[in-house]
Order: structure tokens, then C-alpha cells, then sequence
């Protein structure tokens, strides 16, 4: 006997409804919503002023906590300053904050350490007993996601977390502190609209996670913006990302987006590896308003010091894009596919960098492509740098190198336009080059004996007769020009 095709959507909804049912949840609930208020503020007699002496870590905690034992919902956050240690999201929960709420984190590193103590979800560490302490100071942060899916924060303007510069005497560089938000091993998340300042070390650190959305958001000061380790499918979109260290950075990454970004960086406006990144619609300008921390005095450091007015240290953009390719996690791989088109760049000391096998953060899996198209690049005062592999990393996956509809004008003499080694081929069509000074210099200089299979058409400002470096490639770090490792 034929069923027809009503009947079989009619059982298929008598099935669902009787799951419904079942369950105990009606069809049409919605998820529940928790508001957390600030706690009252307390008299300091002696001054007479009102302030806020209750810490609300358990306030925010609990709610979260709530929120996750119904099955899911939203934690809303009103307006007040709350402050905070280290907080969990969980998985199916948003932590909304609403305009005129802000999250000020302690400065004591320790107050962090959360994941060991949560019987809600436990954590189970692998890492060998000398290593545990070490694994979970890396693990610190204000809000902390671990194997969560379908969370979110969201803000409505003026919502911030405020990392206050955090200290650590034991954590990185002798002195970093926390991250403001670290999700790792999660799916499903979405950050937007909201404010991150003064992170104690980076605003957003993701690892091993999957479909991520970062929206509308502002970093500001503090260290890396936006990180991102053995992630994928991630899109940064709208945000306006000014901080003391990379805007945007991470390695390991695949089918990552980022769009319509307002960057200005103390290091480098992207210092990012991986296959499928594209990098579109963006304005990257130096000098940057905020200061490079490790930059600061040791004593600017621990009491958490961050107006540039009072505050000296190092403000210079030291390059537009910097390859990054760390051994800390595999790569399974090969780099590529990285394409940066319709991008206006200020005042970056140097547009490229990439020197693989040569630098600290260059020594995992190499580049095999990279692609510039209608970038305008102004400011400029060093050359291009693209180096394929050095010492027992040479002739390791040449890069494959193009650039189209380009333009790129240089501040100050420079004696080469790109300084390349161990590069397989340069496509350079509608390049349009302007150096300040006498002379055109080369496009190409060519070091450690390699040339790559040249393709130029309509190059303008530069001599198109190749030159040739003798010995290895020079094209040195040039700290007076304000690069850092």
C-alpha cells in the first residue's frame, strides 16, 4: 500500500511531539533568561564615598551555572562595575552584557586558576606532573571556555572586559598575565559587540576550535587582539583592533576570514599562518596609540602603567603581514592559499615579512603561497622581505609569490623593493612603486645564490633588471626601524 506524502508528515510530527512531551519541555519554550545585577555598593565611612567592595566572580558563576543545568540560555548582565576573577562560560550558554557593564578583572594570576577546581565540569589534565603547573598558568584567563559549544558573549555598546593589565612574575616574558577570553577545544561561538582593554596578555586566545565568529568587537591596548592556534573556519568582521602587540595572529589555522577590520598594532598588524586566509577590506595604520608592553620598564609593567602620556615605549607598526609558523602544535598542512586584496596600509615599516627557518616564531611548516591584490601601501620604509627557507630549512616548499594592482610608496630609501632567497616564482602585474630619493631601485634583489622564475608586467618606479645579493640573504630585523621577533 502507497502512503502518501501528508501522511508521512503527519507521523513525523505526532513522532516529534511525542519527543517533546516526553521530555517534559514544551514545544514552544524558550531559553531561560538569568539577570545578574551589581552587588550593592558598601560606605566607606571614612571618605564618605560609595564603593563596591563585593567581588561578583560567584554572582556571574552562579548564574552561568544555572543557566547550564537548564539545558541552556542566557546570563544578562546589567549595568555596574563588577569585579571579577576568573569566570567559566559553558557550552549552550550566553553571557550577555549590557551597555555600561563592565567586568574588571583581578591582577593576581592566581585567582585564575578555575579549571583545576570545577566539579561541574571536571577537567582532567594529561600533562605530566612537572608540567601541570605550567599547562594550567597557560590556561588563565577572565572568562574561560573549555570543550563548550553553541556559547556566546555578547555587548551592547559601552559593555567591556577590562583585563586591567594584569601581572605575573612566573608567566610569560616574566610578566605577563592573563588572557581575557581563551576557548579551547570548542565549537560553535560567537563574540560580538562588546569591548576587550588592557588584557594581560592576549584579548581572545583560541585553540582547536571550530566555526567562530568575532563581530563588531574593539580591542584596545593590552597584548595579540585576536589569536588563533589549530582553528577553523573562524570570521573576524568589523572589528577595531588597536593593541600593544599582533592585531590578529596564530598559526595552524584553515578557511579563516577577515573583513572590514580597523587595525593599528605596536608589532604587527597580522602575524598569521595557515591555508585558505583571506584578508579583505581592511585599514592597517601606524603608529599605534598604545604602547608595546615589553617596550615598558619593569616597574611600568607590575603596576599595570598603560597611558601613552606618561608611559614611554615603542608605538611603530613594524610590518602589515608576518608569516607565523611555531612548532608548539602539529601542522597537518602545508601553508598556503593566503590571499590579502583591497587593503589600505599606513605607515607599516615594512608591508611582508617572511623569513622562514630564520626567526623564532618562522621554524614550523612553511609558506607555498602567498597573494597581494589592490593593496595601497604608504609609509613604507624597508623592503618587502620573502625568504623561503635558510640553513637546513632551504629548498624546503618555495614560496609561490603574487601581486597585482599594487601600489607601494616608500618613505625613505630603500635598496631594493623585495629582498628575496629561496622564493620558486614573483608575479608582479600592475605594480606601481615610489621611493623617496634619487634613483629607481631594484625590484628584486636575489641572495644566497637562488633566483626565482620572475614574471613582471607593468612595473612602474623601480629598475626591472634583477640584482644579486652576494652571500646569504641580508635583510636584517633593522630594530631601529621598531621590528621585534
Amino acid at each position: 500500500m502507497r502512503v502518501s506524502q501528508s501522511a508521512n508528515q503527519l507521523t513525523l510530527c505526532l513522532a516529534a511531539l511525542a519527543a517533546v512531551f516526553a521530555s517534559g519541555v514544551p514545544a514552544s519554550a524558550e531559553p531561560p533568561v538569568f539577570h545578574v545585577a551589581p552587588p550593592q555598593p558598601a560606605c566607606d565611612w571614612d571618605t564618605g564615598a560609595m564603593r563596591t567592595f563585593t567581588n561578583a566572580t560567584e554572582l556571574i558563576q552562579g548564574a552561568i551555572d544555572d543557566a547550564f543545568r537548564a539545558g541552556g540560555g542566557t546570563v544578562r548582565v546589567a549595568p555596574g562595575l563588577y569585579s571579577i576573577r576568573g569566570i567559566r562560560l559553558r557550552g549552550g550558554v550566553t553571557l550577555h552584557l549590557e551597555g555600561g557593564a563592565i567586568l574588571a578583572a583581578s591582577r593576581v594570576s592566581s585567582d585564575f586558576d578555575i579549571l583545576a577546581d570545577d566539579t561541574l565540569e571536571p577537567v582532567d589534565s594529561t600533562a605530566s606532573p612537572e608540567d601541570e603547573e605550567a599547562l594550567w598558568r597557560r590556561s588563565r584567563a577572565v572568562i574561560r571556555l573549555h570543550r563548550a559549544s553553541g556559547a556566546a558573549i555578547i555587548g551592547e555598546p559601552g559593555a567591556v572586559i577590562d583585563g586591567c593589565n594584569g601581572f605575573d612574575p612566573d608567566g610569560e616574558e616574566g610578566y605577563r598575565g592573563v588572557h581575557a577570553i581563551h576557548a579551547s577545544e570548542c565549537s560553535n561561538l560567537v563574540f560580538r559587540g562588546f569591548t576587550v582593554q588592557h588584557a594581560g596578555n592576549w584579548a581572545f586566545r583560541n585553540t582547536r576550535c571550530g566555526d567562530l565568529v568575532f563581530e563588531s568587537l574593539r580591542v584596545l591596548a593590552g597584548h595579540d587582539g585576536i589569536h588563533l592556534r589549530s582553528c577553523c573556519r573562524a570570521r573576524i568582521e568589523d572589528c577595531f583592533l588597536h593593541t600593544g602587540d599582533d592585531c590578529v595572529a596564530g598559526y595552524g589555522n584553515e578557511d579563516v576570514v577577515v573583513r572590514g577590520c580597523d587595525l593599528s598594532s605596536a608589532c604587527s598588524a597580522f602575524r598569521l599562518g595557515g591555508r585558505g586566509i583571506l584578508v579583505e577590506n581592511c585599514h592597517a595604520h601606524g603608529p599605534c596609540e598604545y604602547v608595546f608592553r615589553g617596550s615598558l620598564t619593569p616597574q611600568a609593567k607590575r603596576d599595570g602603567l598603560w597611558d601613552p602620556a606618561v608611559v614611554p615605549g615603542r608605538h611603530t607598526m613594524a610590518t602589515f603581514f608576518l608569516y607565523y609558523s611555531d612548532t608548539g602544535l602539529p601542522v597537518e598542512h602545508v601553508p598556503g592559499d593566503i590571499v590579502l586584496r583591497d587593503c589600505k596600509v599606513e605607515n607599516a615599516a615594512r608591508l611582508v615579512r617572511y623569513n622562514h627557518g630564520g626567526e623564532r616564531w618562522q621554524r614550523g611548516r612553511p609558506l607555498a603561497g602567498l597573494a597581494l591584490e589592490r593593496i595601497e601601501a604608504t609609509g613604507l620604509t624597508l623592503p618587502v622581505a620573502l625568504n623561503g627557507g635558510i640553513g637546513e630549512k632551504k629548498g624546503e616548499w618555495p614560496l609561490d609569490f603574487t601581486m597585482r594592482d599594487c601600489s607601494l610608496s616608500f618613505a625613505a630609501p630603500v635598496p631594493e623593493v623585495f629582498s628575496v632567497a629561496n622564493v620558486r616564482s614573483m608575479a608582479l602585474e600592475n605594480v606601481a612603486v615610489s621611493v623617496s630619493g634619487d634613483g629607481d631601485p631594484p625590484i628584486v634583489r636575489s641572495w644566497d645564490g637562488s633566483s626565482p622564475e620572475l614574471s613582471l608586467h607593468n612595473v612602474t618606479g623601480a629598475s626591472t633588471v634583477p640584482a644579486f645579493g652576494e652571500g646569504e640573504w641580508q635583510c636584517p630585523m633593522r630594530h631601529n626601524a621598531g621590528e621585534t621577533m
